[in-house]
């Protein structure tokens, strides 16, 4: 189990995906290290939840967005611009 664990940690950290895993009641539980420019989110905000962060996208409604994919188990393809103009899928 430790190895998978291990595998699963380096397959994040060398992805360049930011990715933000969250606990059942939408608080930050983990976050690859792209996540951390583009959301905002720091080692401190493990815990805290996700309507919590200040990101850097121009998205009014990251959270709800978020709880709608859960609710309804679909997935969502956006074009999300930041707010210092670049744009990510």
């Amino acid at each position: 189990m430790r190895d998978a664990y291990s595998a699963i940690n380096s397959v994040l950290n060398h992805t360049q995906v930011a990715v933000v895993f969250l606990h059942n009641q939408f608080r930050v539980k983990r976050f690859t290290p792209e996540a951390k420019e583009l959301l905002n989110v720091m080692d401190s905000d493990v815990g805290r939840p996700l309507d919590h962060l200040a990101h850097n996208l121009e998205y009014e409604n990251l959270g709800e967005r978020v709880r709608q994919v859960v609710r309804d188990l679909s997935s969502v393809d956006e074009e999300i611009r930041t707010k210092d103009g670049s744009w990510y899928r």
